[in-house]
This record gives structure tokens, sequence and C-alpha cells, in this order.
């Protein structure tokens, strides 16, 4: 690992648990969920969907940061991974509803994500030791490589659930 802000944003792993461990990592989820939930007005609950919009919220953003994108590999979490069970406490959402939920709130969940790795490169760069007296601060160019990253994650998503219904 690179004590490169930017180097650090472009090797993100396509499993998040690779550098965070899997409780840090939920945390980093709950955080983000609530941080965008605090300054949000309203979320996008689809017609049919009566679940808890942060717990969704909170779902996706684990599974895409965790490397799991298409909405039935998420389904099929839900019933078989003790995380997942802790995260929605219980009421699982259906490959249908989450599909509905990323499309109503795909900017919501794009900013938890850039949360969710935001914190996890400074983790990465804490852990990679000191930058030559400089703190662990991440530029706009990174926060851009970031975002991409995000972004990148939700368009996965899509494709994994396009191919899916195919």
């Amino acid at each position: 690992m690179t004590n490169d802000p930017m180097g650090a944003a472009k090797e993100l792993p396509a499993d998040l648990r690779q550098w965070v461990d899997e409780c840090h990592l939920i945390k980093l989820a709950l955080e983000a969920t609530q941080r965008v939930f605090s300054r949000t007005a309203e979320v996008g609950m689809p017609t049919g969907v009566a679940l808890n919009p942060q717990m969704i919220l909170t779902l996706l953003t684990y599974s895409y940061a965790a490397g799991m994108h298409a909405s039935q590999d998420i389904e099929w979490f839900l019933y078989n991974d003790p995380v997942a069970r802790y995260i929605c406490v219980g009421n699982f959402p259906e490959e249908l509803s989450i599909r509905r939920f990323r499309r109503a709130n795909r900017q919501m969940i794009e900013h938890c994500l850039l949360h969710v790795f935001t914190e996890a490169c400074k983790l990465k760069l804490a852990d990679a030791g000191p930058r030559e007296g400089k703190s662990h601060r991440l530029d706009a160019q990174t926060y851009a490589s970031i975002l991409e990253a995000a972004r990148r994650r939700l368009q996965l998503a899509v494709l994994m659930d396009t191919a899916a219904s195919e």
C-alpha cells in the first residue's frame, strides 16, 4: 500500500473487507447512512416497498462496499449471512424491492459509498504510516477518484440486475 492518497483511492479493492474488518465496515455503513439521513429531508420509497429506508440504505451501502452488487445475490445474502441479519433485523427486502430502492435513491447510496470509501482510504493511509510530516487528508482529485469508484459500484449493480433479468 502506498502512502499516496490518490494511489489509495485507485487501489480500492472490490471487497472493502480486504482493507477493514467486517465489524468496521458495518460501522462505516451505519455511520454513512446516519449522516445522509441527517441531511436529507425525504427518501424515495418506491410503491410497494414497506421497509425501513435507513435499513435498506445501510444494507446496500454495506453490500456494494463488500463486492455484492446483484440484487439477487444481496437477497440470498440476507437469508444466509449473520451480518445481513444484523443489518436487517429480520426484515428482509426482496430482490425487486432492492432494485426499486436503488433506482429511487441512487444519489443517497452514492453519498454513503463516498463516505465509506473515503474513511476506508484514510484508515488504510494511517496504517501505511506517516507521510513525511503530512496529515492523511485527501485532496479534491482523490475525492473525485473515490466518487468515481462509488459510481462504478452503482453502475455494476445496475448491469448485474439487467443481466439477471434477461
